[in-house]
């Protein structure tokens, strides 16, 4: 096998390669947006980085077997270090040997990083049955996972002093507060994930929770918001899942004291409706692993659709 500069010449094998991994994944999940076949999205999104940034395919008996290519210079990235990211759709093996495959692919983008002093890796791969563990072995830790579900609703039933209901202007306040509690309780450990910490004003909560396209979600107990889901219309939280007809769910959080009690199932089915309602076929959420009581939840609901990995090297390299 050979790997070799990735150029304009390999997009069209690359892009097969991709829809053939797709194919395989909307086959388990149906639900998942089917621009990849239809369209020429996967062949736009290659044309538009292969000229500017470098990435690699692998080759074997003159046919390409796996892809790799990303933005390799992204201040910042998670952390204070210059890092680089390879998305869900710049990369994708054949099944046999794709941990070779993978592995080979890396060591040559990666020294490509370096060379720019990129230190902190992240590689966005849809999900398949070993990449946890390729990927485990090259030193990476799982980062964020993109999962996905259907809109049939989760049947529930809340107690009789809990009301499920749309958000609104009478809840500002109360948001304000949830939104920085979900803040806090990002950045203390195991998550320790950078956040604002300052509370928002009302004019901010809401653009965030009450803009176009925004469905926003709670669970009263008295005139106090126990729990509360928001996700926008037309938007995942990837480009893959970027479609008219996906729900994304972008914002969770249950006060401590109310999880485990089957509250944030009922905010969750109220969206489903009403995203339902409002003609999305699929809703989606990102959440990070290390996040706990998240990951419970949402594991619990949906399906991972892409897993995200994240690697620090050494930057005295």
């Amino acid at each position: 096998m050979d790997i070799k500069p990735f150029k304009g010449e390999h997009i069209s094998d690359a892009s097969v390669l991709f829809r053939k991994g797709y194919a395989k994944l909307r086959s388990r999940f149906p639900y998942l947006p089917d621009k990849v076949e239809k369209t020429e999205w996967i062949t736009e999104k290659l044309s538009g980085i292969v000229e500017k940034h470098p990435g690699f395919v692998a080759i074997r008996a003159n046919e390409v077997v796996g892809y790799m290519i990303g933005y390799p210079v992204i201040q910042e990235l998670k952390g204070s270090q210059t890092g680089a990211y390879v998305p869900e759709w710049g990369n994708a093996t054949a099944r046999e040997n794709s941990e070779d495959i993978c592995t080979s692919l890396y060591r040559a983008i990666s020294e490509s990083w370096i060379d720019v002093r990129s230190y902190n890796h992240i590689i966005s791969f849809l999900v398949n049955e070993n990449i946890i563990e390729t990927m485990s072995l090259l030193g990476f830790g799982m980062q964020v996972i993109d999962a996905g579900r259907n809109l049939s609703q989760p049947r529930i039933e809340t107690k009789p002093d809990v009301v499920i209901e749309i958000g609104t202007e009478k809840h500002i306040y109360q948001l304000q507060e949830i939104d920085h509690l979900i803040n806090v309780h990002l950045e203390a450990a195991p998550c320790f994930l950078k956040r604002c910490n300052e509370i928002k004003d009302a004019g901010d909560i809401r653009k965030d929770f009450f803009s176009q396209d925004v469905i926003t979600v709670v669970a009263t107990k008295g005139d106090k918001v126990v729990s509360c889901i928001r996700g926008r219309m037309h938007h995942g939280n990837t480009a893959l899942l970027h479609h008219k007809n996906v729900f994304g769910i972008n914002f969770g959080y249950t006060r401590q004291e109310y999880r485990n009690s089957k509250i944030a199932t009922a905010v969750l089915s109220k969206a489903i409706e009403v995203a339902s309602g409002d003609g999305a076929s699929m809703c989606s959420v990102d959440f990070e692993p290390q996040n706990v009581a998240a990951r419970y939840f949402w594991l619990s609901h949906f399906s991972p659709i892409i897993y995200s990995f994240i690697r620090k090297v050494d930057d005295r390299i």
